[in-house]
């Protein structure tokens, strides 16, 4: 078997880091690299276990199995001299000298549990950013050696992971941030986040040098997509931008600085009921018109209607997850904001605003609604008729979008800058791969929700005054 590794390839076997996610744009050799690495460590260490993952089992046998240049093709020499044995009922090769290639896939997030005692000396996930975070944090935490004798020359390379993706998927922002946002430096994971030493190893169209020369327009090809974002994501690997982001044309023009809210705006909040999840609770001014003025002196007078996320409370401990706290708790922390914030700005006070129409259940007792009520804090049930979700991106979309007109004329979208959650959840949203209309539920959307719930609840309330008055 001829082997040719271009240099990023090749440095992604040789770094000294043992978490490495490669790629960026398409056609940079991901694919490639994933096999060829493979074959070559379970030769050369014999007794190496290797895990390679896709989200689904079509786009693991598609991409890496019957494709030209697969597995079955690189192998075949190798199977018909009996010196490795394709598995087809665990789709395993197994190799003479003990190693092993195991094509995994894990559709659903329970799935990463029938892996629950895998010990993964070296893990591949392919395509990773359409693997959530909480998956990529156990799937990482089954890699270790083990028993296993690593040669010499390969002593420190295990264990390892490479993860191959372009930008885009539900953990793009876990990718951006604990890699790319690196550059291309070997750093150390902090220990919370699995210690690793990692790299980012940008692989550009340009760096496939295979594809170039047999493929020349592949790159128009790329260009005919159409749209700027998507074309400069897949050709230059760009992990600023997202070919999937549910709200593309979020800018810093949708961040103000903090200012006193005058006293004849409105004040409203909303709320997303969280436990073993995160809750969020978000507090917003409605325009009506008045101007503002920033801490700089600056005046500030966004169109009638516009909504500014004034503050913000959430749920989430350091690893994404929820709290799970007691909501008796939570809504004194949200009574003690409230008055705050009526003290802070001077406002007249804060309305009860919509919040997930689970917490009105009674089936098992007192709702979460009227324990929170006990303690001051009150709230409207959300839409949630049909199309209310498609409803909501679209109105916020609006609303991001005329924000960053020089002069916007209709209602604008803004977060104060110490709302520092909603600031870095809103952009890396994700569109659902199914409903390109909707936001990937796998993405880290409760602020989302919260937002979504308000924009259609204050849209309402603006077109029912407009309709009672015409």
């Amino acid at each position: 078997m001829d082997v040719v590794l271009y240099p990023k390839q090749s440095l992604a076997l040789k770094t000294e880091a043992n978490e490495i996610l490669y790629g960026g744009a398409a056609g940079g050799g991901k694919s490639y690299l994933i096999r060829i690495a493979s074959i070559i460590l379970a030769i050369n260490i014999p007794g190496l276990h290797i895990y390679i993952f896709r989200r689904t089992f079509k786009e693991l046998t598609s991409n890496h199995l019957y494709t030209p240049g697969g597995f079955i093709e690189l192998l075949q020499e190798f199977i018909d001299d009996k010196l490795v044995r394709f598995n087809k009922s665990d789709y395993v090769f197994e190799f003479e000298n003990g190693s092993r290639i195991q094509l995994c896939h894990s559709q659903w997030e329970s799935d990463i549990y029938n892996y629950q005692g895998a010990q993964i000396p070296l893990l591949i996930i392919d395509e990773a950013t359409h693997f959530t975070e909480k998956m990529i944090r156990f799937l990482r935490s089954r890699v270790r050696l083990g028993s296993l004798k690593v040669p010499d020359e390969y002593k420190g390379m295990l264990p390892r992971i490479i993860y191959a993706s372009n930008p885009g998927g539900v953990s793009h922002r876990y990718f951006k941030r604990g890699f790319v946002d690196f550059g291309d430096r070997v750093h150390r994971a902090p220990a919370d986040d699995g210690g690793m030493l990692r790299q980012f190893i940008s692989a550009r169209l340009q760096d496939n040098k295979v594809l170039m020369e047999n493929d020349p327009d592949y790159a128009d090809r790329l260009r005919g997509l159409g749209k700027a974002q998507l074309v400069e994501a897949m050709l230059s690997g760009d992990w600023s931008v997202s070919e999937t982001a549910a709200v593309p044309n979020w800018s810093m023009k949708n961040v103000k600085p903090e200012f006193r809210v005058p006293r004849s705006w409105k004040c409203k909040r909303g709320y997303d009921y969280g436990f073993s999840a995160p809750y969020a609770t978000l507090w917003v001014a409605i325009s009506n018109g008045e101007t503002a003025t920033l801490d700089d002196g600056t005046a500030f007078c966004p169109p009638k209607g516009s909504i500014i996320v004034i503050h913000e409370l959430y749920g989430a401990n350091e690893y994404g997850d929820g709290l799970k706290e007691d909501v008796v708790d939570t809504a004194e922390k949200i009574y003690r904001i409230d008055q705050e914030l009526v003290f802070k700005h001077n406002i007249r006070h804060v309305q009860p605003g919509p919040a997930d129409n689970a917490i009105f259940n009674k089936e098992q007792g007192p709702s979460i609604s009227e324990k929170m009520a006990s303690k001051g804090v009150y709230w409207s049930e959300s839409n949630k008729k049909p199309g209310s979700r498609v409803n909501g991106l679209q109105v916020l979309n609006t609303m991001v979008t005329e924000a960053n007109r020089a002069y916007p004329e209709r209602p604008c979208f803004y977060v104060m800058e110490h709302c520092v959650n909603t600031i870095d959840q809103i952009p890396h949203l994700e569109l659902d791969e199914k409903n390109f209309e909707d936001v990937n539920t796998e993405s880290e959307d409760h602020i989302y929700d919260v937002v979504r719930y308000l924009v259609l609840d204050i849209q309402g309330e603006i077109e029912q005054v407009k309709y009672q008055g015409f």
